[in-house]
């Protein structure tokens, strides 16, 4: 969709510029490399397609990723935590104590954190957020 000089490839690119898909496109593949609104919104368009398919399972498994990407695309926007690679450093003492199970790896000190525990340390950071209330209990 763009030239090696940067510019729109043909008319495809054109089209998509004119439609104003093609930022929505670059913030798509933008998510790729982290959470973001883009991958969200992609998701719940996704699922809303699957839904119209009548694919039910999937798009509600579709709809848990999205619950997912929310809680990792907050944190990583508002908090710059990736939580496949939290530095122990980046957790209170308080949220390490209720996790003992929470082992950083040997090499680089970080820890990967489940989805409940992201929900967490997300309510944690913001407790007016109402991302993390996805969830009663802590539990999909």
């Amino acid at each position: 969709l763009v030239d090696r000089n940067g510019g729109e490839a043909g008319p495809l690119g054109q089209a998509l510029a004119e439609s104003g898909l093609l930022e929505r496109l670059r913030g798509l593949a933008e998510a790729e490399r982290r959470p973001s609104a883009a991958l969200c919104e992609d998701l719940w368009w996704n699922a809303q397609r699957r839904a119209d398919l009548r694919a039910y399972d999937d798009a509600v498994a579709r709809l848990y990723r999205l619950a997912e990407a929310a809680i990792q695309a907050r944190l990583f926007v508002n908090h710059g935590i990736d939580t496949g690679k939290v530095p122990l450093e980046r957790l209170s003492e308080a949220f390490r104590s209720e996790r003992p199970n929470l082992k950083p790896d040997a090499k680089t000190g970080c820890c990967q954190l489940a989805l409940s525990d992201a929900r967490a340390l997300l309510a944690e950071l913001e407790p007016a957020s109402p991302v993390p209330g996805f969830w009663a209990n802590g539990t999909p």
